[in-house]
C-alpha cells in the first residue's frame, strides 16, 4: 500500500464507524432483530479490517522513513516543493530546518551528486 492521505481517511472512517457502533451497543435490547445482529457482526468485521489497515500504515511509514529521505529533496524541479522537502528531511533528523537550512541541505545534495555523477544538472523526468 502506497502510503498517502486517501489511506490514512479511510482508515479514519472505519475506525469512526466501529467506534459509533461501540457507543450504540449499549442501547441494543436482549432482543436483537437480525438487521441490528447484522450490523454489530459488520462492525466487528470493520475493526478487524481496522487493526489490520493500521498495521499496514504503520509497518509503511516506518519502512518510508528508515530509507535516505534526502531523495526526496530531488522528487520534482518546484523548488518550493524542493524546499518542503528539504524542511522535511531536517525536520525528521531532529536538525534545525528554520531560515536558510533547507535551501542549504538543498545545495548540499545537489552539490555532492553532481560531483559523484559528474553532472552539471539534475531535471526531474517526467
Amino acid at each position: 500500500m502506497i502510503f498517502n492521505a486517501a489511506n490514512m481517511r479511510e482508515l479514519l472512517l472505519k475506525i469512526e464507524k466501529v467506534k459509533d457502533l461501540y457507543s450504540t451497543h449499549d442501547l441494543i435490547k436482549n432482543n436483537l432483530t437480525e438487521k441490528e445482529l447484522n450490523n454489530i457482526l459488520f462492525g466487528l468485521v470493520e475493526f478487524d479490517e481496522c487493526v489490520r489497515d493500521s498495521d499496514v500504515l504503520i509497518r509503511d511509514y516506518e519502512s518510508f522513513i528508515k530509507n535516505d529521505l534526502h531523495l526526496l529533496c530531488l522528487l520534482s524541479d518546484n523548488k518550493v516543493e524542493k524546499y518542503k522537502a528539504a524542511k522535511f528531511v531536517l525536520k525528521e533528523q531532529n536538525l534545525p530546518h528554520g531560515g536558510d537550512r533547507p535551501k542549504e541541505l538543498l545545495f548540499k545534495i545537489e552539490s555532492e551528486l553532481k560531483k559523484k555523477f559528474s553532472v552539471d544538472q539534475f531535471n526531474v523526468a517526467a
